[in-house]
């Protein structure tokens, strides 16, 4: 899809929001593609959740001498917040819509424009994009969601697969009216990458470029899952992450139902809350059938609780 490039006169205000987390070897680029973004009325927000690397001596550094014409705030919180540390942050951003960065990626520079173009094209409550997958040190490696051509991104399809191609945290944006209108996560939710498309989905849908608008750096503090479980050393870690990630998957759809829930008391529609529930009951029997033999061979092996 080649998307219109915005009106200055008619930008509405966006926050870029980098995270960072001992991101030390390359949050200066990070940072640096956060700065050369051509869009015209942009807040770049960078937070860092107590890092225990030199990754905020290097944040500081980057924008130190930044001239440009982007509002730049910065926060460094005191001790880690890890899945609290984007809802404890949430009110303190400008922008009508805010688009997520990751302290280890690159951003294209016309990736906000791009995202701002779609949004105003769909009136979509979530987005992202594609991405080009890079190594530690920068070469490419394929990509992330690029489609010849990407499915229909329906409430119904994400109800029976749990997943789109806006389920992708380092590609992702969302409009205000998501966070105002649900709040934080659901407790012990892990994936924003899940709830947001699917809270997007519940108010005005959800949308997809199909251009890659950054680069998705693979390396050895990845904090995604299935790299983890990649990286597993052995047979019984990579047991343990893939508990964890069934775990998760059962805990996010227990959260969609709270969503759906708080979103037909505030509309006093119950037709979502419905078709949420009953999908989100078959998806948690299904993952509790391939938990309970992970977590039976892991008790054999006396592996974690057991």
């Amino acid at each position: 899809m080649t998307l219109p490039p915005s009106t200055p006169t008619q930008a509405p205000r966006v926050t870029l929001l980098l995270t960072t987390y001992n991101h030390g070897p390359f949050v200066a680029e990070a940072v640096a593609s956060c700065l050369a973004q051509d869009y015209p009325n942009m807040e770049l927000f960078i937070s860092d959740d107590a890092s225990e690397d030199d990754t905020w001596a290097r944040v500081e550094a980057a924008v130190a001498d930044y001239r440009g014409p982007h509002t730049i705030s910065l926060n460094r919180n005191e001790q880690n917040l890890f899945l609290d540390h984007l809802p404890a942050i949430a009110g303190r951003l400008s922008g009508e819509l805010v688009v997520i960065a990751c302290g280890d990626d690159v951003q294209y520079p016309q990736r906000v424009s791009r995202l701002v173009a779609l949004w105003r094209q769909t009136n979509a409550t979530v987005l992202a994009s594609a991405a080009r997958t890079i190594d530690a040190q920068g070469a490419a490696t394929g990509h992330h969601r690029l489609f010849d051509k990407p499915p229909a991104l329906t409430l119904e399809g994400f109800l029976k697969t749990g997943d789109n191609p806006t389920c992708f945290g380092a590609g992702m944006a969302w409009h205000r009216r998501l966070t105002d209108t649900f709040g934080r996560l659901p407790p012990g939710s892990r994936n924003m990458d899940f709830l947001y498309p699917l809270r997007g989905l519940m108010l005005t849908g959800a949308a997809f470029c199909n251009e890659p608008l950054l680069d998705w750096r693979r390396h050895g503090g990845n904090m995604t899952l299935v790299f983890q479980q990649d990286d597993a050393d052995n047979e019984f870690d990579k047991l343990q992450v893939h508990e964890r990630n069934l775990l998760n998957k059962m805990a996010n759809w227990h959260g969609a139902i709270e969503d759906a829930q708080r979103l037909a008391q505030a509309t006093g529609n119950q037709a979502p809350l419905n078709s949420v529930a009953n999908a989100a009951v078959q998806h948690i029997i299904q993952l509790m059938s391939q938990w309970r033999p992970v977590r039976h061979r892991l008790a054999q092996a006396k592996v974690g609780i057991y």
